[in-house]
């Protein structure tokens, strides 16, 4: 592999990344190099993907978060000490992303997001927020779209969570043996087309790069109109689909009866089996052993779920920033009481 194809990446950073780079080729690896992250509010996941993000290499990691280290939060971020109790957050955690990987530049800010001006946003390639409140996540994801960034939105609660995904419009490509049928420009699916296929030969193998396109929705609108699933899918279909997408659409309404704590068992039934029905899905996939679940881990991070849903979320950052590989679309829920971890377009 010669340097001069290397661009500005130097001989030790392609030796360090060189796995990756020979995945993704030096032109992925050097967007990557030059990009700029912004991580909202660090939870459990959150930690998980800006460990991933560092790693792999990325130019700039930006945390944002007011919040001062408690006791209890030691249990939660995994790289957090007792020294660390009472620093401003971001400040600790930037320290340990550091030493994870110097080459990365890793910029704690400790301003309140409600502060920042609009273009202050502007400035990053990715905005991922994490656990925080509906209706911020929501605002931020249409300033991404204001300035054609993409967004994810993710939260962790007991055996539960979800990554939502909001790319505006994505272009990648994809890379494999050429089938026996051509594959043809136009749409794929009600959200993807196929853009181009350009055809080449590897050695004896033909293969060929087809480019795709992928429209999002931002998360407002997937909030203010479910999707009608039995319009999509068969009554047993219906009944394997994850309790928890239900609990994502009433996620606001939950929060609210944590807040005024009122969250019991009959209401996380009552909103969960509200917007179940909402979806065109049976009630009975709301059960109680999964309200019970929901209760007890509401509020509550478990680093096994963290480090999965961390783990989807940050090979989906780097994915979208080397353009390649099949991004979400639009939503990945993780579902810890049955081990499966289903992605749903809605």
């Amino acid at each position: 592999m010669a340097l001069e194809q290397a661009m500005n990446i130097s001989k030790d950073e392609i030796a360090l990344y060189d796995r990756q780079i020979r995945l993704w080729g030096l032109e992925a690896q050097e967007r990557m190099r030059s990009s700029n992250i912004l991580i909202v509010h660090m939870s459990a996941v959150s930690d998980e993907v800006s460990k991933n993000i560092a790693l792999a290499g990325v130019g700039s990691i930006t945390v944002l978060d007011d919040s001062i280290v408690l006791p209890e939060h030691l249990s939660v971020h995994c790289y957090l000490q007792d020294d660390d109790v009472s620093r401003p957050i971001a400040q600790a955690m930037a320290s340990y992303l550091k030493a994870l990987n110097p080459r990365v530049s890793i910029i704690p800010d400790v301003e309140p997001i409600e502060e920042k001006p609009d273009t202050y946003f502007a400035n990053f390639d990715v905005i991922v927020a994490a656990d925080i409140d509906i209706d911020i996540m929501i605002d931020l994801n249409n300033k991404c779209r204001d300035f054609g960034k993409a967004f994810y939105g993710t939260q962790s609660f007991g055996l539960f969570g979800y990554v939502f995904a909001d790319l505006n419009e994505y272009t990648y490509s994809i890379e494999r043996e050429k089938a026996n049928v051509a594959t043809k420009p136009g749409p794929e699916t009600s959200t993807r087309s196929i853009v181009s296929v350009n055809v080449k030969r590897d050695g004896t193998q033909v293969k060929e790069v087809v480019t795709k396109i992928e429209k999002y929705k931002p998360l407002d609108v997937v909030l203010k109109h479910p999707i009608d699933l039995s319009v999509h899918l068969k009554p047993r279909q219906l009944l394997k689909v994850s309790p928890v997408l239900p609990t994502f659409y009433a996620m606001r309404g939950l929060k609210k009866a944590l807040f005024e704590n009122n969250l019991t068992r009959e209401h996380i039934q009552e909103v969960c089996t509200n917007c179940a029905r909402a979806l065109g899905l049976p009630a009975g996939i709301i059960t109680p052993s999964y309200v019970s679940n929901v209760k007890l881990g509401f509020n509550t991070e478990l680093s096994a779920v963290a480090s999965v849903l961390g783990g989807v979320l940050g090979q989906n950052i780097l994915n979208y920033l080397a353009r390649r590989e099949q991004p979400i679309q639009n939503i990945a829920i993780f579902d810890g009481s049955s081990f499966t971890a289903p992605i749903y377009c809605i």
